[in-house]
């Protein structure tokens, strides 16, 4: 097992115990990773300027580094287990419990659960990851870009 694999691994164990669902967090970051980059963990978009499988901007990585002392980078993320982290601390920074309230919060920001424009997305995700539930399907995507 990689170091990387190993953090990741330790990090979903302790994050699941802050939530108020049991979310499936390999599942759930799939399935937004789908959405948002068709699953490339190189992804850049230009425009947006956002970086890797789930498609983080500056304004992510700022806060993130602000509230947990870090020296995140953009480029960081084109690591699949640093968007991870990213995605799950940006959601527990703004109380995110559900796995709609994380989905919703990295789309729209830190009030994005209460937005409505941020429902689409969330629907999105969702299908996706009801999917792989139903099917009995389950990402493996650490074999992939490691």
């Amino acid at each position: 097992m990689s170091v990387r694999t190993f953090v990741f691994v330790f990090f979903i164990v302790s994050v699941s115990s802050m939530c108020a669902e049991d979310i499936d967090w390999p599942r759930l970051i799939w399935a937004v990773g789908q959405v948002e980059s068709a699953g490339d963990t190189f992804a850049y978009n230009k425009k947006e300027k956002a970086y890797g499988l789930l498609q983080c901007r500056q304004g992510v990585v700022t806060d993130l580094n602000q509230t947990y002392h870090m020296g995140l980078r953009l480029e960081d993320l084109y690591s699949p287990a640093v968007s991870a982290w990213a995605f799950k601390h940006y959601g527990l920074r703004y109380k995110a419990r559900t796995a709609e309230q994380f989905v919703r919060i990295w789309n729209a920001g830190p009030d994005g659960h209460r937005q409505s424009c941020s429902l689409a997305y969330w629907y999105r995700v969702r299908a996706l990851y009801t999917k792989t539930k139903t099917r009995g399907w389950y990402p493996t995507w650490f074999s992939v870009n490691s």
